[in-house]
């Protein structure tokens, strides 16, 4: 079974994850309707925006550490903190996936995140227990 590239866009505008994609220069380049429901913004407000920028993303560790796995690897997971357009904080659950593809002499590299927002709940469930833990 052949899948063509707008059925492939329609199915992901599907999902009620936020899917986003980025190009070598880490400007989004696509952003389904999840991103739109879990941001704020349109998907033509945020294409060609610097994702991390828009999202003034908070990393776990060093972003240069988070790219050379992901560049050794080929995927990358963790806990991101983002702001939406009306700037609510919220903890996501990242997945980031690298695709390479070669044509000619030329290597074309993208990441995409797909996030949760309902691990915001758990994180912080998660920080009291910790907090009280340490306390004990």
């Amino acid at each position: 079974m052949k899948i063509e590239p707008k059925k492939d866009v329609d199915l992901l505008n599907l999902t009620h994850d936020s899917i986003l994609a980025r190009d070598l220069d880490d400007r989004i380049v696509f952003w389904n309707h999840g991103a739109e429901e879990t941001y704020g913004w349109t998907e033509k407000e945020a294409l060609g925006k610097v994702a991390d920028e828009l999202l003034q993303t908070q990393f776990p560790k060093p972003l240069h550490d988070i790219k050379a796995e992901l560049l050794l690897s080929g995927r990358w997971e963790g806990e991101l903190v983002h702001r939406t357009r009306d700037s609510a904080r919220i903890v996501v659950a990242s997945r980031w996936a690298l695709k390479r593809i070669r044509r000619e002499t030329q290597m074309a590299s993208g990441r995409s995140t797909a996030t949760s927002p309902n691990t915001y709940s758990r994180s912080k469930t998660y920080e009291k227990v910790r907090n009280a833990s340490g306390k004990l």
